[in-house]
């Protein structure tokens, strides 16, 4: 049964609860979205100088809005490439729960570009803290506006697919972690005009995955092929507060197949022009650097030995994760084997009769010699007579070190003798003890027999 506390409790606490959801529901279900309607696009072309257009706008269950058939397009002169965008169905769902604890989060659907997004936002504008959750799949590049305006002349074609989880933190670079993954299949490039007249290129499927790792935005994958080109990129990007000034320092290089260069002579002079940048595997090497908005692209033949480094390290990954993933086999117990381990066990381990340690030589001391002292220099006297005069040199000192070698002869005979002494004490200990043991080891039997007899 449930105490009357906790009833008195729930009852305080649900209530409340439940009248506020009730409150946003109904608010949602008989809100008069036609008004606002017209609000929204005076707003948007006001501040955004945008011009919005909707058929329909709705709630969606539980406390979101949905719109259809929405259409955002530009008033100012300025051309603006990402213009104009046109969705399908759109549907914004805010978290309720999280706006109300002071972390404004809402959810994003949307059918666009012949695929669909779903993205989920959390924002903290007071710590500039953002963490991004998205999902794209089949956006078609013939129906995005920016690769219409920017490269009206030169069509490219292909499916993107971009997978996102990402958490920055824009006052401290260093902890924004996450990955972005992008692929493309069934691309290509023309035909087309882009600086000249170029023929149509397959460019087949391209596998990529980025990496934020300590304020760095890292190549971990970057895979092209396709019948008619190879390419890869490696490098890191190091990221800044403002975006426009993050640092690039990538190395990329092509290959283009020997068909497609036979067949058109464009290729053949725009590759003889970058002939310094083509690599001992006829790729061509290019690095780029400096700052996002002003990037510069230079052949760098030295690049190739980068990619070769990068490649030797993968493979020495690989071989330890499969040196270490196998398993050693166990070893077969043989007959034999068990045999001789059990007659091991049945041995009794002999006695041991002496455990002295051996012993250790003495060092015999060393007698410290004085040095033989200096003979003093004979001093002339100033008279004229006595000038050719020397002292004769002290008498002395032969008999001191006499003395001396007298000495060290006597201790060592005496150490001598001590040790001789010593040595022979510790045979007879010896011959003891291996009698004892020898009677230790006769049977009884024959121990008894004289006695009898």
């Amino acid at each position: 049964m449930i105490n009357s506390k906790i009833k008195k409790i729930a009852k305080w606490i649900g209530y409340p609860i439940f009248a506020i959801v009730c409150f946003a529901m109904f608010t949602l279900w008989t809100f008069p979205f036609d008004k606002m309607k017209g609000k929204m696009q005076d707003q948007f072309s006001k501040q955004f100088n945008m011009n919005v257009e909707m058929d329909t706008i709705s709630s969606s269950f539980p406390f979101g809005i949905k719109a259809t058939n929405v259409t955002l397009a530009s008033t100012a002169k300025a051309v603006n490439p990402l213009l104009p965008l046109s969705v399908k169905e759109i549907s914004i769902t805010p978290g309720f729960i999280s706006t109300m604890l002071g972390e404004p989060n809402f959810n994003l659907d949307a059918k666009l570009f012949g695929g669909r997004i779903n993205a989920d936002i959390t924002a903290n504008t007071a710590e500039k803290k953002y963490a991004i959750k998205m999902d794209i799949d089949g956006f078609d590049c013939t129906k995005i506006p920016y690769f219409k305006n920017a490269y009206k002349d030169f069509p490219m074609e292909g499916i993107i697919d971009v997978e996102t989880d990402l958490t920055l933190n824009m006052k401290k670079i260093k902890e924004s972690q996450g990955f972005v993954e992008l692929q493309i299949s069934k691309g290509s490039m023309g035909p087309g005009k882009l600086t000249f007249e170029l023929p149509k290129v397959r460019t087949g499927t391209l596998e990529s995955r980025f990496v934020i790792n300590k304020g760095k935005l890292e190549v971990e994958t970057f895979t092209q092929q396709s019948p008619d080109m190879q390419s890869n990129m490696r490098g890191y990007i190091t990221l800044s507060k403002n975006l426009q000034y993050s640092n690039v320092n990538l190395d990329y290089r092509f290959k283009l197949s020997d068909d497609l260069i036979k067949k058109h002579d464009v290729f053949q002079l725009a590759l003889s022009a970058i002939k310094n940048a083509e690599g001992s595997d006829k790729f061509f090497y290019h690095t780029i650097t400096g700052p996002i908005s002003k990037a510069k692209a230079l052949p760098s033949k030295s690049a190739q030995y980068k990619f070769r480094d990068s490649k030797k390290g993968k493979k020495k990954d690989k071989v330890k994760k499969a040196t270490s993933s196998r398993k050693k086999p166990a070893a077969k117990k043989s007959r034999s084997n068990i045999k001789s381990r059990k007659k091991s066990n049945n041995k009794k381990s002999p006695k041991v009769t002496n455990t002295r340690p051996p012993r250790t030589p003495k060092k015999r001391p060393v007698a410290k010699r004085p040095k033989p002292a200096k003979r003093p220099r004979a001093v002339l006297p100033s008279d004229t007579k006595a000038r050719n005069r020397i002292d004769p040199p002290p008498e002395d000192e032969p008999e001191e070190e006499d003395d001396l070698i007298e000495e060290d002869e006597e201790e060592e005979e005496v150490e001598e003798d001590e040790e001789k002494e010593e040595d022979e004490e510790e045979e007879e200990e010896d011959d003891e003890e291996t009698d004892e043991n020898k009677d230790e080891d006769t049977p009884a039997e024959e121990q008894d027999e004289p006695e009898e007899n």
